[in-house]
């Protein structure tokens, strides 16, 4: 991949990408570590170069090790594939030996297919003086590759693995090189000959020593004619100490740095610290690109670097995408915009495959350091690992589903589960399963809809014929009186049985629904205990009482009330707190509510009579008024 124009005097800084062979000229610091690989050349077919993130593998390869093998090592002429295995291995490797050896892909992948011989066999018709390196950088993405894709993926690992070990055993003119992080050495044991042969030809990368990263520094500015005064470099130095992703961070900010200063003057602390430092460079200048896109594209950035990362093993990496499948929900244009916006020339946050972008280009970021170091991109990682996490259980709950016939309606998501699920639904376009369960599931959430407006339109009918039929009898009374007394403790008393057969039905309704739909059946039980509830109206004088007021709601609904939305009354308080009652039969649980709130109440409650001549409250309901001083901090 290439984001960048080949470094040179006017950039002599790559910033955040590796090192390519074509800027070897540039490349600093790692003399000792680029003669070290050559030599173990001579006695290996196998390298396997193995570091840190941000220690400098590729670039110590493609920069160091290719130029080296280039200029007759071994004296011999070379010819080097270098590829990453992606999403696509067998292809990605067929490819790159197609460019490399001027054979047609479609005749070395037949080869490759055929068997473990299959490189072997391509190279044979090669000159015979001639030697092939194959480069497979970040190796890794082989066992990323499993992770993702599963059991087909496996195969075709292990036929990948087979081919580059089967050539660097059997062919004494090919050598393999691979560049991998050391968290995936573990992972190496699970191939049969792959432990042994890293084994025989491992190389740790070692830490950079002071001195080197002062070569890192001096080298490029000198080699481009530029200066750097004795302070900045001091500075850059001591800053570097116990910092993660040093190098690429380092790079990033002399390349900030470098693109700042006037023609003819020296790199100097000013400018250092207007680039960010070494502690904010790469996520300030993330920043302004991303400041620049308008909000659209800023929603597309988004989807973009939450498509081309991941979480895997619990550390935040790369996922390279074709750009068709980065953010399909975008027009084409608009995400070729977006990435290069974040890849053109001084911005190395994003590399693509050679040549202009088309829908089936390689988008990667062009170092994990910016993960770490971009705040946003952080939290977006973050973000994305949540979604992937939901659609992984929702793919398992599904095939469940799937396994049993599709018929076990228990399995389906409802309520808020649903609404969530159904936020993914964009991304299963082409997982059937997991779409067709979300699909089953919103149709049987529609058919509860249904069932409860149905049971709704059902209650109301009953409550509507009720009132109608008393509307009637009031009619049929020509007396005043009659009508007053309709609404006495008689009155009250056959409302409230006439509440208890609605409650009844309601029972009946949910015994039903039970087992089948156990959302549904708590629903009608809390229908139910509001019709049967008790109620109390709370009245309170001043605004700053709310809270406390508050606390009074949640313990008399816990008790099992029905407490409607508190009222304030202002200057209407009443100089003592009190439950008012409003019919005798109901002294009883006034008394016990006032005895619940005696110790949270400053100066206590008591339980007051209050006259009801016209019956217009009916029995059951309460009111509970609170004085000015009711939650005095010495009631605490």
């Amino acid at each position: 991949m290439s984001s960048a124009s080949v470094l040179g005097k006017e950039d002599p800084f790559p910033g955040l990408r590796p090192y390519e062979e074509e800027d070897a000229d540039w490349f600093f610091g790692r003399g000792g570590e680029i003669n070290d690989l050559l030599k173990r050349l001579r006695r290996v077919h196998f390298l396997a170069v193995v570091g840190p993130s941000g220690c400098g593998k590729s670039s110590l390869i493609k920069a160091g090790v290719l130029p080296g093998v280039r200029d007759g090592y071994l004296d011999a002429e070379w010819k080097i594939a270098s590829i990453r295995p992606g999403e696509k291995p067998m292809d990605n490797l067929a490819a790159a030996l197609s460019s490399t050896l001027s054979i047609e892909t479609s005749a070395i992948r037949e080869k490759l297919d055929a068997g473990c011989m299959g490189i072997v066999e391509t190279w044979r018709v090669q000159e015979a003086d001639t030697k092939v390196l194959i480069l497979v950088d970040q190796f890794e993405e082989l066992f990323q590759f499993v992770q993702r894709r599963g059991d087909p993926a496996q195969e075709e690992t292990k036929a990948f693995l087979k081919l580059l070990l089967t050539a660097a055993a059997a062919e004494r003119s090919i050598y393999i090189i691979i560049t991998m992080r050391v968290e995936w050495l573990a992972e190496c044991a699970s191939y049969t000959g792959l432990a042994e042969a890293i084994n025989e030809g491992i190389y740790l990368v070692p830490q950079m020593s002071r001195r080197q990263f002062q070569q890192v520094i001096l080298g490029p500015v000198e080699s481009a004619g530029g200066t750097i005064v004795s302070s900045l470099l001091d500075r850059l130095l001591n800053d570097l100490d116990n910092r993660t992703d040093q190098l690429p961070v380092l790079q990033h900010a002399l390349m900030r740095i470098w693109s700042r200063r006037a023609p003819g003057t020296a790199l100097d602390i000013p400018l250092y610290e207007a680039a960010g430092t070494l502690s904010r460079c790469l996520s300030d200048h993330a920043e302004e690109i991303f400041a620049e896109l308008s909000p659209d594209q800023q929603k597309g950035a988004e989807r973009l670097f939450r498509s081309i990362t991941q979480v895997s093993k619990s550390r935040k990496t790369r996922r390279p995408r074709p750009l068709s499948e980065a953010d399909p929900t975008s027009p084409l244009e608009q995400v070729k915009f977006v990435v290069d916006a974040f890849r053109r020339e001084g911005r190395s946050f994003l590399v693509a495959t050679p040549g202009p972008l088309q829908p089936d280009s390689i988008i990667d970021i062009s170092h994990e350091a910016l993960i770490r170091q971009w705040r946003r991109l952080d939290q977006w990682v973050d973000r994305e690992a949540e979604v992937q996490a939901k659609i992984i259980r929702l793919r398992e709950t599904a095939s469940e589903w799937d396994r049993e016939g599709r018929i076990n309606r228990d399995l389906l998501y409802r309520g808020t589960v649903l609404q969530q699920a159904w936020e993914l639904r964009p991304l299963l376009l082409h997982d059937g399963a997991a779409a067709a369960f979300l699909d089953a599931s919103r149709r049987r959430q529609r058919h509860l809809e249904f069932l409860k407006i149905s049971l709704v339109i059902v209650f109301f009918a009953l409550i509507v014929g009720w009132g109608v039929s008393t509307l009637r009898e009031k009619a049929a009374d020509a007396d005043m009186a009659r009508q007053q007394a309709e609404f006495s403790a008689q009155q009250v008393q056959r409302e409230q049985e006439h509440a208890k057969e609605i409650a009844d039905l309601l029972a009946k309704l949910a015994a039903r629904e039970q087992k089948r739909s156990p959302q549904l059946y708590a629903s009608i039980q809390a229908s139910i205990e509001k019709l049967q509830a008790k109620r109390i109206y709370l009245q309170y004088p001043s605004k700053d009482q709310i809270p406390a007021v508050m606390n009074v709601q949640s313990a008399l609904k816990n008790a099992g009330y029905d407490v409607p939305k508190p009222e304030l009354v202002g200057g209407k308080a009443s100089p003592r707190s009190q439950v008012r009652y409003f019919h005798t039969q109901d002294k009883t649980e006034a008394e016990k509510v006032a005895g619940m709130l005696q110790d949270r109440l400053h100066g206590g409650i008591a339980a007051h009579l209050i006259a009801n001549t016209k019956n217009v409250v009916p029995v059951g309901q309460f009111e509970i008024w609170f004085s000015p001083s009711a939650f005095s901090p010495a009631a605490n």
